[in-house]
């Protein structure tokens, strides 16, 4: 009769194999985490920025077509 018993060193290098494991999921979830963050912050900066522009294009047109009238 063939049984599959863990030894305590079997449950030992388990235990460290997770805790790697989770050591290592623990950075790669901080660092979707801070990636999601500046995802976020970059979208508002681009809005923002598009504001901007389209005022600015405004105001040149409204300039350049005083300028032609005058």
């Amino acid at each position: 009769m063939n049984t599959n018993v863990a030894t305590k060193d079997d449950i030992k290098r388990m235990e460290t194999k997770l805790d790697k494991l989770q050591n290592t999921l623990d950075g790669f979830v901080g660092v979707v985490d801070d990636l999601r963050t500046d995802n976020t912050v970059g979208t508002y900066q681009t809005r923002e920025l598009r504001e901007i522009m389209e005022n600015h294009e405004k105001r040149l047109k409204h300039l350049e077509s005083s300028k032609q009238i005058s």
